[in-house]
């Protein structure tokens, strides 16, 4: 299964941030999350805050 999110961030320093991205989720056979896998893309990120939080 796959969601589709907009997260909005408000960092320590009060900056606000917006990415988009996708959450792949595998399941195990007794339903429940096996694996997740968060898929996005860091530019916009990193023109908004720099690399001041790596």
């Amino acid at each position: 299964m796959t969601a589709y999110f907009i997260y909005h961030w408000v960092l320590k320093d009060g900056s606000r941030v917006s990415f988009e991205c996708v959450d792949v989720f595998e399941f195990a056979a007794n339903g429940l999350i096996d694996k997740m896998i968060i898929i996005y893309d860091t530019h916009p990120i990193r023109s908004t805050v720099g690399d001041k939080y790596a």
